[in-house]
């Protein structure tokens, strides 16, 4: 339990980017704790899309401006 509260403790919400790109590495690891988060029900009823090119993701933008 101390490691939990440790973890806790140092947590921190980002504020800004640096714009820098992601390694698939640390995406992977992302990516993978969010597939194992738990869900209401066990639902799981989400998508998740990676979108890279900056077109594509400015096209994504404008078709869903809360995303």
């Amino acid at each position: 339990m101390n490691a939990f509260l440790d973890l806790a403790a140092r947590r921190y919400s980002c504020r800004a980017y640096t714009g820098d790109p992601v390694r698939d590495s640390d995406l992977d690891k992302v990516l993978e704790a969010g597939r194992l988060a738990p869900t209401a029900v066990n639902r799981q009823a989400f998508t998740i899309v990676v979108v890279r090119d900056p077109d594509r993701r400015r096209a994504v933008g404008e078709a869903y401006p809360k995303a």
